[in-house]
This record gives structure tokens, C-alpha cells and sequence, in this order.
């Protein structure tokens, strides 16, 4: 029987027309979906009279994301952004958010750091922000809970950003451009969520402010943690097969899986649960 596990919504990401028509055209050969996020399931009925088995967010680990002693780390206020030559990743924001950020802080005399993860070169010059390449899980877990103070995701279009989750579980506040998946966890309370339309400088202030205001991150932080309860890994991994049991009537003795989970993010694809 075949089933789509839906992760993303493939003709929003690739520029070619031509392309994106025959990947829409292929939506009607499967028969089975289990989408991500609520979005990408209400485009798939919009557009294609296809109604999802049911909509399964990402799971985080939270056993290797959590809040850590941000003492430990550098003391210098910190940023993250995550880079990918992937257009739809924001690649385009990034050479001009680096440098107004850069530039704004140099105004406020602010000594800041700014780490980019998933390119061994920053791709701006001059730059003092650091290139740190790819990260295993751990290392990059480390990083958010000891080292980082605000996490920017310049995605235009995520299916439901599992980047920017990963950062809330650690306790670091989440500044993000509207990119659809943001809207399913993200919200005033627990995140910055900037219009598409808005401008690398205006976005550059936006983050300093931010990122002096200490009381507002701590709230940010608080709020955020919260996502630690709905988006357990373990927790959604349940949920999808026992919607594949119910769907298919499958009746299996209950029994210890292994979970493979290929991290397919250094080719910009997501994370997969199975």
C-alpha cells in the first residue's frame, strides 16, 4: 500500500514552472498522506481533493535539546543562523542580514558574536561572523544551550521548521521571517515573527533590540520551552503508527522499534521520524 509521508511541499521549491507542475501532477498517484504540518495538508485538499490520514508535527529529541548553564559559554552576546544554498532556505537574506546586523551593532558599540551553521565559508566579505560547517546533533545542542543567545530562521518557506523548534526546546528565543511553519508553533508570546516583506535592516534592528532586551528573551525563553511538551519525538512517533494501525487495520503485538533517523538537512531536505 502506498503512503506519502508529506515533509514538505516540494513545487513551493524549486523555481522551475515545468518542474512544479509535474511534481503536482504526481500528488494523484499516491493515494495515502500523512502530512507534517496543518498548511501543507490544507494545500493538499485546496489543491488537489486530497484529505490527509492525519497531520503528524516533527518530533525533537528532547533528551539531547534542553536548557543548559548558558554561563558555561562565551560571554558575548550570541547569534545563530542556519545557511543553505537552498533559495527557499533565505539564502538571498543572508548576505544582506549579516552585514546589517553587523552594522547595527557597530552603532550601539554592541559586541556580539554571529555563528552560521551549515557552510564551512561565510558568504559575505568582510565579515567577523563564524563559519562552523555542518554539526553532528550533539554538538549543535551543546552550542544552543550553552552558547547562544537568539536563533534566526530566514526561511521563506518551511513545512514546519524543525530548526527553530530544536532551539525553543533549548531555551533560545526564536526570530523568524513568516515562512508558513512558523505559524504553527510560533507566536507572539514565545517568538519574532517578521513579515515576509520586511527588510534586512529594519529586521537587523528588530534583532539588536532584541537581543539587549534580556527581560523579553527570558520571557521569549519561558514561552518557548513549552514546545518540549507537544513535540516530544517518542510522543509523535506513537502517534504515527498508530495512525498507520488504525488506517490500514493493522494488528501487530506491540514490541521495541529501532528509530532511524537520517538527518537529510545538509541536502536542505527535513528531518525524517522513521
Amino acid at each position: 500500500t502506498p503512503l506519502l509521508h508529506c515533509q514538505s511541499y516540494e513545487p513551493e521549491l524549486v523555481a522551475d514552472a515545468n518542474l512544479a507542475s509535474k511534481i503536482k501532477h504526481n500528488f494523484h498517484l499516491i493515494p495515502n498522506v500523512i502530512s507534517n504540518s496543518k498548511w501543507i495538508a490544507e494545500t493538499l485538499e485546496k489543491e488537489f481533493n486530497i484529505k490527509s490520514l492525519a497531520t503528524i508535527n516533527p518530533g525533537i529529541d528532547i533528551d539531547l535539546f534542553y536548557p543548559r548553564d548558558r554561563s558555561l559559554g562565551d560571554e558575548r552576546l550570541t547569534i545563530m543562523i542556519p545557511v543553505s544554498k537552498f533559495l527557499y532556505r533565505g539564502f538571498y537574506r543572508i548576505n544582506n542580514l549579516i552585514p546589517a546586523i553587523e552594522k547595527e551593532a557597530k552603532n550601539r558599540n554592541l559586541d556580539i558574536r554571529i555563528l552560521l551553521v551549515g557552510v564551512n565559508k561565510v558568504p559575505v566579505s568582510p565579515s567577523a561572523a563564524i563559519a562552523l560547517g555542518l554539526l553532528a546533533p550533539t554538538r549543535l545542542a551543546t552550542l544552543l544551550g550553552t552558547e547562544v543567545d537568539l536563533f534566526i530562521e530566514p526561511s521563506i518557506n518551511h513545512s514546519y521548521g524543525l530548526p527553530a523548534l530544536e532551539a525553543m526546546a533549548s531555551g533560545v528565543p526564536v526570530v523568524s521571517w513568516d515562512n508558513k511553519g512558523i505559524n504553527e508553533y510560533g507566536t507572539s508570546a514565545n517568538s519574532v515573527i517578521l513579515a515576509d516583506s520586511v527588510s534586512s535592516d529594519k529586521a537587523a534592528i528588530q534583532i539588536l533590540d532584541l537581543l539587549e532586551d534580556e527581560k523579553r528573551r527570558e520571557s521569549l525563553s519561558k514561552e518557548g520551552l513549552k514546545v518540549r511538551e507537544f513535540h516530544s519525538r517518542k510522543k509523535l512517533i506513537n502517534e504515527f503508527i498508530e495512525v498507520l494501525e488504525k488506517s490500514f487495520n493493522l494488528n501487530y503485538e506491540k514490541r521495541r522499534i529501532v528509530m532511524v533517523v537520517p538527518h537529510l538537512r545538509k541536502h536542505g531536505g527535513p528531518t525524517t521520524m522513521l
